[in-house]
């Protein structure tokens, strides 16, 4: 299961009012396509997001092992060359339990599951149909953020 089918459809003002900016600060943009990597930065970098970029997944697991302990997200690609999008965030997870991910990829979830890609087996994980609306895509961050709020406060 993923987490928006958790939680339910919520509008972004109302998730944007229950979710404060520190709880997912550091993002790592992990997509292969370099036009939507720069937009997906810019977009991120103007709600007030520090970004990290790398065009695939090798990349992306090099720059969280370097900033693991300010990366709280990292949006991944799922189909990328070098090293797909669910193994980087596999090999995340094990540096960081705790790490959050929007998976982000043209394929539906039943073109990958046909594929083994099991993202429901990938704790604290949304996935996120390409094409999407910027709208779209930062209103999920906000809910992987307020979960991260509601389990520091649960767990911290």
């Amino acid at each position: 299961m993923i987490l928006s089918d958790v939680i339910g459809p919520r509008s972004a003002e109302e998730i944007t009012a229950s979710v404060q900016a520190e709880s997912c600060s550091w993002v790592i943009v992990a997509e292969d396509d370099e036009a939507l990597r720069f937009l997906l930065s810019e977009v991120l970098s103007q709600e007030g997001l520090e970004v990290l970029c790398a065009a695939n997944g090798r990349e992306a697991l090099e720059l969280y092992r370097k900033n693991a302990d300010k990366v709280s997200l990292a949006i991944v690609d799922v189909c990328m060359p070098e090293m797909d999008g669910v193994t980087a965030a596999i090999e995340m997870r094990k540096i960081d339990a705790n790490v959050f991910f929007l998976f982000i990829s043209g394929y539906g979830c039943e073109y990958l599951k046909e594929k083994g890609v099991s993202l429901e087996s990938i704790p604290n994980a949304d996935f996120l149909p390409k094409p999407f609306t910027f709208k779209d895509m930062v209103c999920r961050i906000q809910v992987l953020g307020l979960l991260a709020q509601r389990q520091s406060i649960k767990y911290g």
